[in-house]
């Protein structure tokens, strides 16, 4: 096991030893509220991050309020949500009008659990009709697993049968969900998040909480559409929260989780992504913290991220603590002193308010003296000792390769002058006419390029896609860039494509090939049985590598293949459709 280089006790808690001035305590109008979240969100689209707080207050056990950002000032916004307590939030535009969405759920003021979708059109809220499972004691996020472009979504919590639950629900065009049935652990005290872990472009599953017979942590691969449970012992852990991010600039994300174990000991674990399916766990503070939760992000502009934790330390009395850990590089980090009063029982977010470059942060839940609390706290900067996070470059170099209902597109790597090239991220547009987002929506607007929500895009750190499911048309397409601080390039000129013809079904099960892009080994899963060709062949029709394989599982070397598009195929026994495949290095 190695140890990442954080000095965290409670002498350093009680007594700082190198406290700085690096926050300041912005006034604002915010409900102070415990059990709770926040969530930074541009519902308004003018420009700025509003705040959403779940939760219950001293008077109240089920209270949501919107709150609009004018300029850096913010005011409660007249809204009928759903007030719930133990919630969850998160937006995304589940309907793809261009407007983010709101996901809610927790218990509602009667105590029932809900998971309600409240629509967003210029700026006005109205809560759907559409049935979802309710939860509470758990988690709901945004993303789409099926790359139908549409986004899905990924709950765990307490059911209202008060049995423990996971579930992946399919968004059928924005009109119903449809439970898929997938093989997760349910869980209460929970904590999900979708990641591209494996790099295929297809968005696997992870989740932590108590399954009743002890805390789990689990990651679950997605193989085009179809999960299956990766064989990693990952430490379990609950009433916590499950992140990822690319912490150490290598172009894969690694996953941060907080939480308690069954003997009720708090532990933050960073696992290092080996590939593979392979993971490092890296003990980064193991001081007894519960009760907790945690947010990435880049608060210095060194292109590196970072990540604040908050939560109770039961050996201090029960005391509230914010900290506050600096990535140095290479997986090493360093607990740095803000000042910030310790909060419990809530959450934390970054998120640049008043758009100055650096990221602020935002905070709900009970203080050391179990007073109800929200609050947002202003980075200054270093006292203008950090770098303003610039505007990351436009991605270059797009293309297109149309086929049957469907078309692969890709791009090159974009630069940045804080975050590292592997480090970052990508949002594509694409719709029917030139400034429309029918088919896939970035949700940031397309002439400035302002991400609308804190997020790593609905690329991840791809640089190719393939799309299915589209009709005969013209469609248009531009992709722009994210970096570590969240900032959004300008989206790239506005590109076309022609699908001529509708898709035509598979001949056998669909082949399966990961990761994708790929840098030297690429893994199938191939269907049906007997001898098959294996070929991949380059955008002019060669056959660059032609490989006879057997059984199911079969690992092609590719390193030796200049970077770009290529199609693979198999012939024999096992035919099956050519699949786009990106080599990068």
């Amino acid at each position: 096991m190695n140890r990442i280089l954080i000095a965290v006790a409670a002498l350093v808690i009680a007594c700082p030893l190198n406290a700085q001035n690096l926050f300041t305590l912005l006034p604002s109008p915010l409900t102070k509220m415990a059990n709770s979240q926040a969530c930074w969100g541009d519902y308004d689209q003018d420009g700025d991050l509003d705040v959403v707080i779940a939760g219950e207050t001293a008077t109240s056990t089920a209270v949501t309020k919107l709150f609009r950002n004018d300029a850096g000032v913010f005011t409660e916004a007249p809204s009928t949500l759903p007030g719930v307590h133990y919630p969850s939030l998160d937006w995304a535009d589940f309907d793809l009008d261009g407007d983010p969405d709101l996901l809610l759920t927790g218990l509602d003021s009667a105590g029932v659990p809900i998971t309600r979708i409240i629509k967003s059109k210029y700026g006005n809220l109205t809560v759907t009709a559409l049935q979802l499972p309710g939860i509470y004691g758990g988690q709901a996020v945004w993303g789409d697993f099926d790359n139908d472009n549409d986004p899905d979504i990924l709950l765990a919590g307490i059911g209202t049968d008060g049995f423990f639950t996971a579930r992946i629900l399919r968004n059928d065009n924005g009109t119903a969900f449809t439970d898929i049935g997938a093989p997760l652990t349910g869980v209460q005290s929970a904590s999900v998040a979708w990641v591209d872990f494996n790099n295929d472009g297809w968005l696997d599953a992870s989740l932590n909480g108590d399954s009743g017979g002890g805390m789990v942590t689990k990651l679950y691969r997605n193989d085009h559409g179809t999960f299956t449970e990766v064989p990693f012992a990952f430490a379990g852990l609950g009433s916590g929260q499950i992140k990822w991010a690319d912490l150490d600039n290598d172009g894969d994300a690694d996953m941060l989780e907080c939480g308690m174990d069954i003997n009720i000991d708090g532990h933050i674990y960073i696992y290092r992504n080996d590939g593979n399916e392979q993971f490092t766990m890296m003990d980064a503070v193991d001081n007894n913290l519960i009760s907790s939760s945690t947010d990435i992000g880049d608060y210095d502009n060194d292109g590196w991220m970072d990540f604040m934790v908050i939560g109770v330390v039961p050996g201090c009395g029960g005391s509230a603590v914010a900290l506050l850990n600096r990535n140095m590089g290479g997986l090493n980090f360093f607990d740095v002193s803000t000042l910030i009063p310790g909060v419990k029982n809530g959450s934390v977010m970054w998120g640049d308010y008043n758009n100055d470059g650096w990221s602020d942060l935002l905070f709900t839940g009970f203080d050391s003296y179990n007073n109800y609390s929200s609050s947002i706290y202003r980075n200054l900067g270093g006292n203008d000792g950090f770098i303003v996070n610039t505007v990351p470059e436009a991605p270059a170099g797009p293309a297109s390769v149309p086929g049957s209902g469907q078309v692969t597109l890709s791009w090159s790597k974009a630069s940045d002058g804080q975050t590292p090239v592997d480090g970052l991220f990508y949002n594509l547009r694409i719709g029917t006419g030139p400034d429309a987002t029918d088919i896939l929506a970035p949700l940031s607007d397309l002439t400035t390029g302002y991400p609308r929500i804190q997020s790593t895009g609905n690329m991840s750190h791809d640089t190719a896609v393939t799309i299915n499911g589209l009709a005969p048309g013209v469609y248009y397409w531009s992709v722009q860039t994210l970096d570590n601080g969240y900032r959004g390039s300008l989206f790239s000129s506005p590109e076309t494509f022609t699908i001529t013809e509708t898709a035509t079904p598979e001949m056998t099960p669909a082949l399966q090939v990961y990761p994708n892009p790929v840098t030297d080994r690429l893994h199938l899963t191939l269907p049906g049985d007997g001898p098959a060709v294996v070929k991949i062949v380059n955008l002019t029709g060669q056959t660059v590598i032609e490989s006879l394989v057997k059984g199911r599982e079969v690992t092609l070397d590719v390193s030796c293949l200049p970077a770009g598009m290529y199609f693979l195929r198999l012939t024999g026994s096992r035919e099956s459709s050519a699949i786009p495949v990106m080599i990068h290095r």
